[in-house]
């Protein structure tokens, strides 16, 4: 089976790894008490944090919370001291977001930044410099473990913007999960690009849209599968049963509604 191949454990380098590059420590956390009807994927979704975050931040063993419980919220900034040379065009592309976002943060209204200035930096950033080799550790349901490089953590993006743009954000790691379960199970290629590229296996591959620049929602979905959060509990195909037309995936058995979409087996 896949799951007995050579798989590789490495400490975890979740979103906040683009500190690496001369950030300094991220401000301080907030807090948020549970209200009747939440989740930790509501309230991760609402604080653009990970669940994964959410529960190293508090402790959690689980998912469980409870109205009333205070939880810590991990800032969804860090900060950076401005070294010579840099610009916000070159802040911007390294922490994965825009010029924009930055200057709104910081409540900048020009382009100017100088040598030793302090700015806060989204840390829920789509991604590093493109040089940087990203792993992380996934433990999805405690059976095994793999490592995901930073052009695997790309592919998976892009499947997920090409793919559930505009769906809930459970929808968006959903979709996530499902190619990942797929390289676990001995019915599919065992690796991103096999799985990704199989014939026929994702609309998006075969109209284009897998080649469409993801956005930083669609990369954060990406990292919490990885990081093993799975809301489909390990389903392997899913469509949306508005717009599907084959005749042969209506023959999966469904387990559940996710956003638009049907998750099966």
């Amino acid at each position: 089976m896949n799951q007995r191949k050579t798989l590789a454990v490495v400490t975890a380098c979740i979103l906040s790894c683009s500190l690496m590059f001369g950030g300094g420590p991220a401000l301080a956390d907030t807090t948020y008490k549970v209200k009747a009807g939440d989740s930790l994927y509501s309230i991760a979704s609402n604080h653009k944090i990970t669940v994964e975050e959410l529960k190293q931040a508090n402790n959690l063993k689980n998912s469980r919370i409870l109205a009333g419980q205070t939880l810590q919220i991990p800032a969804d900034y860090a900060s950076h001291r401005v070294v010579s040379g840099e610009s916000l065009y070159k802040l911007a592309k390294q922490y994965g977001c825009t010029v924009s976002e930055i200057k709104k943060l910081n409540g900048l209204s020009g382009n100017v930044i100088q040598p030793g200035q302090i700015l806060k930096m989204p840390a829920g950033g789509s991604k590093t410099g493109s040089n940087t080799t990203v792993k992380v550790t996934s433990s999805r349901g405690g059976a095994y473990q793999r490592t995901y490089t930073q052009a695997e953590w790309d592919m998976l993006a892009q499947v997920v913007y090409g793919e559930a743009r505009g769906e809930i954000y459970d929808g968006q790691v959903a979709v996530a999960a499902v190619v990942l379960n797929r390289m676990e199970h001995d019915g599919f290629p065992d690796t991103m690009r096999g799985v990704v590229f199989q014939k026929n296996a994702f609309t998006c591959v075969s109209d284009g849209q897998y080649y469409m620049t993801p956005d930083r929602t669609a990369y954060q979905a990406a990292l919490e599968a990885m990081q093993g959060t799975d809301p489909t509990g390990g389903c392997l195909y899913y469509w949306n049963p508005v717009t599907a037309t084959s005749r042969w995936i209506w023959t999966r058995t469904i387990e559940m509604r996710i956003g638009n979409h049907v998750f099966g087996n």
